[in-house]
């Protein structure tokens, strides 16, 4: 804001810093089939909630412990991913979401897939 000055008062200029926070969000994870069998498929369905008025948009990033990830699109709050190749054994599973303009991202639990 800026003021001219008058008579009385001499010319003047301040700011404000105004800081908008984006909406919370939660992301779950879950898996089918649980446990799974080695060759055969497993789907990761991750969903995001949000708390504002505008959906979360965006997409998902699946983790697979410090293996690898894929970025997913969210779709009507919901996140796919479907995966043959894992070994066998325990793998950490989490499911990251990127935010957008308007919603903060959030990162689900860690889910422990079995592979038979």
């Amino acid at each position: 804001a800026k003021y001219g000055g008058d008579v009385t008062f001499a010319p003047s200029f301040g700011a404000v810093t105004q800081i908008v926070k984006k909406y919370p969000t939660a992301t779950t994870l879950s898996s089918f089939p649980d446990p799974s069998n080695f060759g055969r498929a497993v789907t990761f369905t991750a969903r995001v909630k949000g708390t504002g008025p505008i959906a979360p948009e965006g997409k998902v990033r699946f983790r697979n412990g410090h293996m690898g990830t894929t970025d997913e699109p969210l779709i009507g709050g919901v996140a796919k991913f479907t995966i043959s190749t894992l070994s066998i054994g325990t793998h950490q599973i989490s499911a990251i979401y990127l935010s957008d303009v308007s919603n903060a991202g959030s990162k689900s639990y860690v889910l422990n897939q079995v592979v038979k």
